[in-house]
């Protein structure tokens, strides 16, 4: 349990890092998915190097021999979550929007945009399993450990 809660907290940094860029992306004209795929794949690399460092049993070294494994990985898991994140944007603008106009003008404008913080929204939701898969699959793949 320990490992995941480490995992867990270097992963929240790579999910801020890809939030960040996600939210970004889309405000300066990105479609959710291009920028979806283009937040998750800066992330997923950070937390790939750090959780080698002090998560797995990896001798306290990074194993770049694996990392082409866990982009083929994640060739199939970014593009899967990035159409959620997409498909949830558009569920969740109606609601989003309704909340912000539902603000004083003056925090409405500091807010970056309706789709942005939809595309924000969706990327929190999906992020529980994502988190979980990731986890097992970087364990069977550094240390060749089963579920």
């Amino acid at each position: 349990m320990r490992r995941f809660s480490v995992f867990t907290l270097i992963s929240g940094t790579g999910w801020l890092i890809d939030l960040g860029l996600t939210v970004a992306l889309v405000m300066t004209g990105a479609g959710p998915f291009l920028a979806s795929v283009i937040g998750s794949l800066t992330a997923v690399t950070f937390v790939f190097a750090i959780s080698q460092l002090m998560v797995f049993d990896t001798g306290g070294r990074i194993q770049t021999q694996h990392y082409g494994r866990y982009l083929v990985w994640h060739a199939v898991t970014i593009p899967l979550a990035s159409g959620a994140v997409a498909g949830l944007t558009g569920l969740f603008e109606g609601p989003v929007g309704y909340l912000a106009d539902a603000l004083p003008w003056s925090l409405a404008d500091l807010l970056p945009g309706v789709t942005a913080l939809s595309a924000g929204a969706a990327k929190a939701a999906i992020t529980p399993v994502t988190l979980t898969a990731n986890f097992f699959f970087m364990r069977w793949l550094l240390e060749r450990r089963g579920v």
